[in-house]
């Protein structure tokens, strides 16, 4: 004879109906099989809310400790919340997996060493795409950077750095070629503007420096030379020109201005502070701050152009030099006298 068939329905709400009830539930459980192995389970259970301990199953949500979406003890919570929104909340205040609805929230620390992220492959120390590895040990490698339009960026690889404009083109390339930093530009603007902020000057746009000088001089360029490279030899600045009918220098003014074009101060008044020549094999003589040089035959060392209502040349007067050489000419306040055959001579007035 088979065993019968429990139905809840069918029990008499009497003390000898629930408890004939009850022994049939209990036969029926300890007897029940499945794939031929005892097991002490049913095949389906239907309840609304069923606990255990801390834990919570309902019909709308899942959860261990957690009893909401907004619990933020350690534990378990993923379900349909308050405003119908199926939501997943895992972990605690401070280190959590959520799923809001719309986003993936973590806090906390990921470790990953496979897979791909944003279009980068992510590796054991690295993140890689086409045209850009992240090393954690190595730096950047083989970057492009864009900015703004497709046409605006700046590639960077091993070798050089390019700097593109809008409008297409290499606007500039920095490599190390011939030396640490060369600049091809290939625009029509210049290859290097640097311009102050407004505001008052405090500081310097450009300081080259090989002496380690910290004094802040409020100069757009400083130019400072270290003792130990202070020869003959070394310049340190050049400008050659090799082609073109332009002047090397030009140096304008601001009509409004209080100061001198250009000032040399020379604290070596056994030197020559400024020297004109045209041929690289001749130097200075040491006898002047300033020193001309003719080359050639029908030329003059210094040339006052004539202008209207102005002097081509103004001496100033002072003392006699302490050892007059020939050739020397000055004026004490009175006199115009100069140096003729290691004698002074007086210019007569007419």
């Amino acid at each position: 004879m088979g065993r019968e068939i429990l139905n809840l329905h069918d029990i008499e709400n009497t003390p000898e109906g629930i408890y004939r009830g009850l022994l049939t539930l209990r036969e029926d459980f300890d007897a029940h099989t499945h794939d031929g192995a005892d097991s002490k389970s049913f095949e389906t259970i239907h309840v609304r809310t069923l606990i255990a301990d801390s834990s919570v199953i309902s019909t709308r949500s899942l959860a261990v400790i957690k009893k909401n979406y907004s619990d933020t003890t350690a534990g378990f919570w993923t379900g349909i919340d308050t405003d119908n929104v199926a939501k997943l909340f895992l972990g605690n205040s401070t280190n959590y997996v959520k799923w809001t609805g719309t986003a993936m929230q973590i806090a906390g620390n990921i470790t990953a060493t496979t897979g791909t992220i944003g279009g980068f492959t992510i590796g054991a120390t690295t993140l890689s795409a086409v045209n850009c590895t992240l090393d954690s040990t190595s730096g950047v490698i083989g970057t492009n950077i864009k900015t703004g339009s497709a046409g605006t960026r700046i590639e960077m690889n091993a070798n050089t750095m390019n700097f593109y404009p809008s409008s297409g083109g290499a606007f500039m390339t920095i490599s190390g070629g011939n030396s640490e930093i060369d600049i091809t530009h290939q625009g029509s603007a210049a290859a290097i503007y640097i311009d102050y902020a407004t505001g008052a000057r405090t500081t310097k746009l450009l300081q080259l420096d090989d002496a380690n000088q910290t004094a802040d001089f409020h100069s757009p360029i400083v130019l400072i030379q270290r003792t130990a490279d202070s020869t003959s030899a070394s310049t340190m600045l050049q400008f050659w020109q090799l082609g073109g009918s332009g002047a090397i220098i030009d140096l304008r003014q601001h009509s409004a201005a209080t100061a001198a074009v250009m000032r040399i101060y020379q604290q070596d008044v056994s030197e020559t502070a400024v020297f004109i020549g045209t041929n690289t094999s001749v130097t200075e003589a040491d006898i002047g701050l300033l020193e001309v040089l003719p080359v050639t035959a029908g030329t003059v060392g210094i040339y006052i152009a004539p202008a209207a209502n102005v002097a081509h040349m103004r001496w100033y007067a002072g003392s006699a030099p302490a050892s007059p050489q020939d050739g020397d000419f000055w004026y004490d306040g009175s006199n115009l006298k100069f140096r003729l055959g290691a004698a002074t001579k007086t210019l007569s007035w007419t």
